[in-house]
């Protein structure tokens, strides 16, 4: 249903749950873009959805650093568009779709799952 953001989410959870994330500056992590440029929009499009799901299961009235991180993830990538429409346009849509996806992930995950005795945690 919400395609994407897992990782996120794991990482999260590890976090709440009290393990330590150790900077190993010699680590190294390749990931190979398989997908063609015709591809770009509609994965932007599910990542958004993931990440504001994510963004939306982790809301909390008591901590609001997930909202906070959601309005700034939100306003880098508008920023972003200005630049992008002049330099690649693609990737201008592609930032597009990412919010237009994450707003709607986060409104798609309340609505699916939130139940309202959880929105005052």
């Amino acid at each position: 249903t919400f395609p994407g953001a897992e990782d996120n989410d794991f990482g999260h959870r590890m976090l709440e749950a009290g393990y330590v994330v150790h900077y190993v500056p010699g680590a190294g992590l390749y990931h190979r873009a398989w997908r063609g440029p015709e591809a770009i929009l509609r994965l932007r499009w599910h990542y958004g959805i993931g990440r504001g799901a994510f963004y939306a299961k982790h809301l909390s009235l008591r901590d609001r650093y997930m909202l906070w991180r959601m309005l700034r993830d939100i306003r880098n990538h508008l920023l972003a568009i200005p630049g992008n429409v002049r330099s690649d346009r693609r990737r201008a849509y592609g930032n597009i779709c990412l919010v237009c996806g994450i707003v709607s992930g986060c409104l798609r995950w309340l609505v699916s799952y939130r139940r309202p005795s959880l929105t005052r945690d």
